[in-house]
């Protein structure tokens, strides 16, 4: 044994020092992961968890919905310096020769009125604005009363909401979270939902009519 020891001293004076060293580094990259998860879940304890809901309150007499509220909350951490920015759009979706075709009205005042919450968690704002549901009703069904498909095609009207938030979170960081009506969405495609705004020509929801999507769909 002694002879063997000696005739192989080589291999383990070379690969001792070699398993040593990858033991050390596989304890570094355990070190490593669990601080790595003990971070991610530390940021996660800072952050919050927004949501939106919007409702609709019926008239039994009229038998339709006549207004539409839209809710933020937050479910996460505590924030501070809440701030939140709605732009709404009539999404125009129609065909042509060259094939389909998406066009944008602005629209001012779905969503005029705003009342904010000073809590850093729960119901954080309702917005809403006066019949604003039964405004777009109206123009929406005397639209669809013109039989516009064998005019115009197949035409699909649609109320889009873009909601951006700005907040500061509990450690003093500052956050933007971005929304398409409920649903939370990337920075670009904020940004690419926004490039359709137009601020000068933008159409207050009382004043929307018919002839505003024909327009779109001669231009």
């Amino acid at each position: 044994m002694r002879n063997w020891l000696e005739n192989n001293r080589i291999y383990f004076e070379t690969f001792t020092p070699l398993l040593v060293s990858l033991a050390a580094i596989a304890v570094s990259l355990a070190s490593y992961s669990l601080a790595d998860r003990q971070l991610k879940l530390s940021t996660i304890d800072t952050q919050p968890n927004f949501y939106l809901k919007e409702l609709y309150l019926y008239d039994p007499k009229i038998k339709q919905a006549y207004e539409s509220e839209l809710k933020i909350y937050n479910s996460g951490a505590d924030i501070s310096n809440f701030k939140k920015k709605i732009n709404s759009f009539v999404e125009i979706e129609h065909y042509n020769e060259t094939g389909k075709v998406v066009d944008y009205i602005s629209i001012i005042g779905y969503y005029g009125v705003t009342f904010n919450s000073s809590d850093p968690v729960g119901e954080l704002s309702l917005t809403k604005g006066e019949n604003n549901n039964l405004k777009y009703s109206d123009v929406y069904f005397d639209f669809q009363n013109l039989n516009v498909s064998q005019k115009y095609g197949f035409v699909f009207l649609n109320l889009k909401h873009a909601t951006k938030i700005t907040y500061t979170n509990k450690l003093g960081e500052n956050g933007v979270s971005y929304f398409i009506d409920n649903l939370p969405v990337t920075n670009e495609k904020y940004i690419e939902i926004m490039s359709n705004w137009k601020a000068n020509n933008m159409i207050y929801i009382a004043d929307f009519s018919v002839e505003h999507i024909k327009e779109k769909l001669i231009n």
